[in-house]
């Protein structure tokens, strides 16, 4: 038996149930944002290795990262990540003039890196002499590596965006 009509009731239970004091919806709001304040997502709650654990000649470590262009940059790479033996390389920029230059600056400055296997070389942006479009691969190791031949789509290949690499670690 329905003593309100059903919309009536239905109005009732909803202003009930949302009307609540400004101050515990403030404080519920701290509670929430102190709470969110902990909570890390994707990389950041999983940093990997410390440079520490890699310092040791008998750890391998691998790893990867982003730079926005490897153009000019042999010195910071040997200066920062001179700690790890192979690294994953994603946005390169390395066309094939930039490709050359970068070795070569590895071989100037003496890094122990001194084995690059890069991905299909990216077309040369617009007004740019050297610099590579938004893309591009490559493997940097200390060990001896090298592109693997892949039987992928020719687009897929020449995207600049995938390759396979192998390594060789003592006879392994």
């Amino acid at each position: 038996m329905c003593i309100l009509p059903c919309g009536a009731g239905l109005q009732l239970g909803l202003r009930h149930r949302f009307h609540k004091p400004r101050s515990q919806f403030i404080s519920q709001f701290v509670f929430l944002v102190l709470l969110m304040n902990g909570v890390r997502f994707g990389e950041a709650k999983h940093p990997g290795p410390s440079n520490d654990s890699c310092v040791d000649s008998d750890t391998f470590c691998i790893g990867c990262f982003n730079p926005t262009g490897l153009a000019g940059k042999a010195a910071v790479i040997n200066e920062y990540l001179a700690w790890g033996d192979v690294w994953s390389i994603a946005e390169t920029h390395l066309s094939t003039r930039s490709l050359s230059s970068f070795r070569r600056g590895l071989s100037v400055t003496q890094s122990p890196f001194r084995f690059l296997a890069s991905g299909f070389p990216v077309p040369v942006r617009q007004h740019s002499q050297s610099s590579g479009t938004w893309k591009g691969v490559a493997v940097l190791a200390k060990h001896p590596t090298r592109s693997v031949p892949t039987g992928w789509d020719p687009d897929i290949a020449r995207s600049g965006r995938a390759m396979v690499s192998a390594t060789l670690l003592h006879d392994m």
